[in-house]
């Protein structure tokens, strides 16, 4: 019974709003294409003086006979409105454009993409209604989401820049708030790749004004910051995000202390870091976090952002440059195995570099002691594999030449001897599967 009622009552809901809608916007009679062709035909001419009276009959009595007729009318009244001098005409004609987009709203519905042009027009043409407009564009951001315009942000955002402590609820708190709702909804469309360009414009635009009008300006030229200890330093740092923890705040810190030779490098740097990361994730905060671990030897910290930076590189190049800061991350970890594995990751990804053959090679020359006693044949073969890799490295990038041959040279003398290498019956020249965690086949070679 509940199911069979509320059907009903979904049915006459329905058919109630279609009825008040074709009451309120009727589709007009045979004569409506004859007075859209006419208005259309001076429109386009630009003769709006003939081409008003025919759209106003369509406007009047046929609203539903199509959206072009609001979408020309809101174009025709901007065009009065910009060009008449009378103030008192320019503000009926206002009051129509205004009238024109809820009419609009009722007729053919799209309210969060409509209220943005309502408010743009209020901001443009009635700058002592910025209040209006703000509470319009506000409601249109509502609607639209991560579908709303970029226009529409930046000039709510201006908007509120301009009334910043002069209109009731629009004060730094607030503008902080919007702020980073405005950016979640540049981003993900900066994300998506469509109009990424004219977002990222407007996310710069807005991060500016929230600098130079809304933050406090602690970095500014001229400050005693340059003459402050360290620790005093630190000791404000941490203060301010006490203050406000904000994400806009926290990347205005770091932006500045990043230029900071004294703490560009500090904990307290990457302490922020860790913040912008954990709210935002990406390629370059993670590399930074994990370059700061990897400089104070914490290379267990460090491995999970270099991974990070690994996941969210898009570039084959620069992904390739991350698995390479992991795969070195994992040696001095004393990790061979899963350097050796990013090292080759890397390669894949930039066949033409000579970097992961040269520190795949490093790993080899390393392993004496992993495979052998440090001394005798078993460690010896290790060198094999090295050699062949450091070879492979020099093909690529002959640059390389300074640091692997001293490398070859200084190695040399550790090579099995031509006896030694027969009483193994190996020949040199000849290839050899070398065991332990390398199981790679290499060059038998010999330092006599």
């Amino acid at each position: 019974m509940k199911t069979t009622f509320w059907s009903t009552v979904l049915v006459f809901l329905i058919t109630a709003f279609s009825t008040v809608n074709a009451q309120d916007c009727p589709k007009g009679d045979s004569e409506s294409p004859k007075y859209f062709s006419l208005y259309k035909e001076y429109y386009k001419q630009g003769n709006i003086e003939k081409a008003l009276p025919y759209w106003k009959i369509l406007y009047d009595e046929a609203p539903g006979f199509g959206k072009t007729v609001f979408i020309d009318g809101a174009e025709i009244y901007e065009y009065l409105i910009q060009n008449t001098s009378d103030e008192v005409s320019k503000q009926k004609y206002v009051d129509t454009l205004l009238a024109i987009y809820d009419k609009r709203i009722k007729c053919w519905g799209d309210e969060a993409y409509v209220l943005q042009l309502k408010g743009i027009s209020i901001a443009q043409y009635r700058p002592n209604d910025y209040p209006h407009a703000v509470k319009v564009l506000s409601k249109a951001i509502a609607l639209a989401g991560n579908d709303a315009k970029y226009y529409g942000i930046a000039t709510y955002f201006n908007l509120l820049i301009n009334l910043k402590d002069e209109a009731p609820g629009i004060n730094v708190d607030f503008i902080k708030k919007e702020y980073n709702k405005l950016v979640d909804i540049c981003d993900a469309n900066i994300q998506a790749g469509e109009l990424s360009e004219q977002f990222q414009e407007v996310k710069a635009g807005m991060t500016y004004n929230l600098k130079e009008y809304v933050l406090p300006k602690r970095f500014a030229a001229g400050a005693d910051w340059y003459s402050w200890t360290d620790k005093v330093k630190e000791d404000s740092i941490h203060a301010w995000v006490s203050q406000d923890s904000s994400i806009s705040n926290v990347e205005d810190i770091v932006s500045n202390i990043s230029r900071d030779a004294d703490l560009k490098d500090s904990k307290v740097r990457f302490d922020l870091e860790q913040i912008l990361f954990n709210d935002h994730p990406t390629a370059i905060r993670a590399n930074n976090i994990g370059a700061y671990f990897y400089e104070i030897k914490d290379f267990k910290n460090a491995i999970p952002y270099f991974q990070k930076a690994v996941e969210l590189t898009t570039d084959s190049t620069k992904k390739a440059g991350a698995y390479l800061a992991l795969a070195d991350t994992y040696r001095q970890a004393d990790d061979f195995p899963s350097a050796r594995e990013a090292a080759r990751q890397a390669m894949t990804l930039d066949t033409t570099s000579a970097q992961p053959y040269y520190l795949i090679g490093v790993l080899y020359l390393s392993s004496g002691s992993k495979c052998g006693t440090g001394t005798g044949f078993n460690s010896q073969r290790v060198l094999w594999p090295a050699y062949d890799y450091f070879k492979k490295a020099l093909e690529l990038d002959p640059s390389f030449d300074e640091v692997v041959s001293p490398l070859m040279r200084d190695y040399k003398k550790f090579l099995p001897t031509r006896a030694e290498v027969a009483a193994k019956g190996l020949k040199v020249g000849g290839k050899y599967l070398v065991p332990c965690w390398i199981n790679e086949e290499a060059t038998v070679i010999v330092r006599d």
